[in-house]
């Protein structure tokens, strides 16, 4: 009997998901990448929002090109495969990491931990900038995804949507230290 209770301890038993969001360069993809590659002794399934986006040719028009509109991710599957992830019984953690975790309901119904990601906006635009450099954006289109964009949708879906959040952590920080107060909550 001893030896059935230590065995059922040692399997993973996560409950519900580790929802990490934040608003767009904030440093959320990359506390949630620290966080699974800090876990090496765990079984983490990681979920990347940004994955699931609906090709633009098949997005309405009125949100055709914005990237942080629920109506741009295919929801239906992230949900269906957080679920997967969680009924598998095979992950100690599935985290979730993207602008909307916590406000769509049907992912926010599904986790067990609920970080934000803050960061000032100083920051996150200085990040954004140095991401769509790297994409080898001019600067007109630098600006236009960022003001019609990025704060739009922030202000529009990100900022609301902190009232879920258990747990707060500064994005601007060192990542180590982030991680390792992730680590202690969950």
């Amino acid at each position: 009997m001893l030896e059935c209770i230590n065995k059922a301890k040692t399997m993973a038993t996560v409950d519900g998901a580790v929802l990490i969001t934040g608003e767009s360069g904030s440093g959320k993809t990359t506390i949630a990448k620290a966080l699974k590659e800090t876990l090496t002794n765990k079984e983490v399934f990681l979920i990347e929002m940004e994955k699931y986006f609906i090709p633009y040719n098949k997005r309405e028009s009125v949100i055709r090109y914005s990237d942080n509109s629920p109506l741009s991710f295919y929801i239906d599957k992230v949900v269906e495969d957080i679920k997967n992830a969680l009924d598998s019984r095979v992950f100690d953690y599935v985290i979730v990491e993207g602008t909307l975790t916590l406000y769509c309901e049907e992912i926010y119904k599904l986790s067990e931990y609920r970080i934000f990601i803050e960061c000032s906006e100083d920051e996150r635009l200085t990040r954004r900038i140095q991401q769509n450099m790297e994409a080898s954006m001019d600067f007109d289109d630098m600006t236009n995804v960022y003001l019609d964009m990025a704060r739009t949708r922030n202000n529009q879906y990100v900022e609301m949507s902190k009232d879920n959040a258990t747990l707060f952590i500064d994005g601007e920080k060192e990542v180590s230290l982030s991680v390792n107060e992730i680590i202690n909550y969950i």
